[in-house]
């Protein structure tokens, strides 16, 4: 594990599951996301001075999240924020018009 990452938890906070419903059903109910079946999220997660990324989508049967692992944000180390800067600057790919077939395990 890199010296900038911290381990923990790594269940979602009830706040970081309440905001990526709150955003999947705002984006829902806007004319722009009519045709779309599948609304992913993105969110930068901040804890004093550690975050983490966390994306999710409704996949037609559950909540699909995936998170990073934390990372320190008080060190001088550039990385750290490189990753974060390169999520926000990434470009959405996929198709959203059409809810995936999810695999039943």
């Amino acid at each position: 594990m890199p010296e900038s990452m911290i381990e923990g938890d790594e269940r979602p906070l009830r706040s970081e599951v309440l905001l990526i419903l709150s955003a999947i059903s705002t984006r829902l109910a806007l004319p722009q996301f009519e045709k779309h079946m599948v609304i992913p999220v993105m969110i930068i997660s901040v804890m004093f001075r550690k975050a983490r990324i966390l994306q999710a989508h409704w996949n037609g049967q559950r909540l699909v999240i995936g998170i990073s692992p934390l990372f320190e944000l008080d060190k001088k180390e550039m990385d750290n924020y490189n990753i974060f800067t390169r999520y926000m600057a990434g470009n959405p790919t996929g198709d959203t018009k059409n809810i995936p077939n999810p695999r039943i395990t």
